[in-house]
Protein backbone atom coordinates (compact mmCIF):
# COMPACT_ATOMS: atom_id res chain seq x y z
CA UNK A 1 0.00 0.00 0.00
CA UNK A 2 3.08 2.63 0.23
CA UNK A 3 2.80 2.81 4.13
CA UNK A 4 5.43 1.60 6.78
CA UNK A 5 4.59 0.43 10.31
CA UNK A 6 7.95 -0.22 12.19
CA UNK A 7 5.87 -1.51 15.46
CA UNK A 8 7.81 -1.40 18.63
CA UNK A 9 10.83 -0.27 16.43
CA UNK A 10 12.10 3.33 15.36
CA UNK A 11 11.73 4.28 11.94
CA UNK A 12 14.67 6.00 10.17
CA UNK A 13 14.02 8.51 7.37
CA UNK A 14 11.19 8.77 5.53
CA UNK A 15 13.17 7.71 2.01
CA UNK A 16 11.57 4.53 1.31
CA UNK A 17 9.72 2.91 -1.34
CA UNK A 18 8.11 -0.22 -2.49
CA UNK A 19 9.49 -1.93 -5.73
CA UNK A 20 7.91 -0.29 -8.84
CA UNK A 21 7.27 -2.32 -11.79
CA UNK A 22 6.58 -1.09 -15.85
CA UNK A 23 4.43 -3.16 -18.00
CA UNK A 24 4.57 -2.57 -21.77
CA UNK A 25 3.08 -4.16 -24.80
CA UNK A 26 -0.15 -3.72 -27.24
CA UNK A 27 -3.00 -1.50 -26.19
CA UNK A 28 -5.89 -2.47 -24.13
CA UNK A 29 -4.35 -6.11 -23.72
CA UNK A 30 -4.83 -7.69 -20.43
CA UNK A 31 -2.15 -9.03 -17.99
CA UNK A 32 -1.85 -10.83 -14.46
CA UNK A 33 0.70 -10.72 -11.32
CA UNK A 34 2.23 -13.02 -9.45
CA UNK A 35 4.22 -12.20 -6.67
CA UNK A 36 6.29 -14.94 -4.25
CA UNK A 37 4.19 -17.15 -1.36
CA UNK A 38 6.90 -17.82 0.71
CA UNK A 39 9.78 -16.08 2.15
CA UNK A 40 12.74 -14.43 0.57
CA UNK A 41 16.20 -13.69 2.58
CA UNK A 42 18.21 -10.88 1.84
CA UNK A 43 21.38 -9.71 3.26
CA UNK A 44 24.24 -7.27 3.93
CA UNK A 45 27.77 -7.56 3.21
CA UNK A 46 29.03 -9.09 6.60
CA UNK A 47 26.26 -11.85 6.36
CA UNK A 48 23.71 -10.31 8.45
CA UNK A 49 20.14 -11.50 6.89
CA UNK A 50 16.62 -10.73 7.25
CA UNK A 51 13.63 -12.05 5.55
CA UNK A 52 10.57 -10.82 3.79
CA UNK A 53 7.56 -12.25 3.46
CA UNK A 54 3.48 -11.48 2.63
CA UNK A 55 4.22 -9.81 -0.98
CA UNK A 56 1.44 -8.35 -2.28
CA UNK A 57 1.09 -6.16 -5.29
CA UNK A 58 -1.00 -3.50 -6.03
CA UNK A 59 -2.86 -4.76 -7.73
CA UNK A 60 -3.58 -8.68 -9.24
CA UNK A 61 -4.18 -7.80 -13.11
CA UNK A 62 -4.40 -4.94 -15.37
CA UNK A 63 -4.73 -2.93 -18.49
CA UNK A 64 -2.18 -1.91 -21.30
CA UNK A 65 -3.94 1.42 -21.66
CA UNK A 66 -1.82 3.52 -24.29
CA UNK A 67 0.30 0.26 -24.12
CA UNK A 68 1.79 0.40 -20.65
CA UNK A 69 0.86 0.18 -16.91
CA UNK A 70 2.79 0.03 -13.52
CA UNK A 71 2.04 -1.74 -10.42
CA UNK A 72 4.37 -1.53 -7.22
CA UNK A 73 5.46 -4.52 -5.12
CA UNK A 74 5.82 -4.89 -1.15
CA UNK A 75 5.93 -7.35 1.89
CA UNK A 76 6.85 -8.13 5.13
CA UNK A 77 10.41 -7.17 6.73
CA UNK A 78 11.32 -8.93 9.81
CA UNK A 79 13.90 -7.07 11.33
CA UNK A 80 15.00 -8.82 14.84
CA UNK A 81 16.38 -7.56 17.65
CA UNK A 82 19.79 -5.78 17.26
CA UNK A 83 19.73 -6.46 13.83
CA UNK A 84 23.09 -5.48 11.99
CA UNK A 85 23.13 -2.51 10.18
CA UNK A 86 23.94 -1.86 6.57
CA UNK A 87 22.96 -2.25 3.36
CA UNK A 88 21.15 -5.30 2.59
CA UNK A 89 20.42 -6.84 -0.92
CA UNK A 90 18.30 -9.91 -2.53
CA UNK A 91 16.08 -10.75 -5.20
CA UNK A 92 12.45 -11.76 -6.00
CA UNK A 93 11.12 -13.20 -9.11
CA UNK A 94 7.12 -11.07 -10.37
CA UNK A 95 5.93 -12.72 -12.84
CA UNK A 96 3.81 -10.67 -15.40
CA UNK A 97 1.24 -12.71 -17.68
CA UNK A 98 0.52 -10.99 -20.95
CA UNK A 99 -2.81 -12.34 -21.87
Amino acid sequence: AGVRDCGAATCLGDDFTPAAFRVTGETDYNYSIDVPAGVVTIANGDGAQMEISKFTASKDAGTLAGGQDSFTVGGDLLVAQNQAGGVYTGSFAVTVEYQ
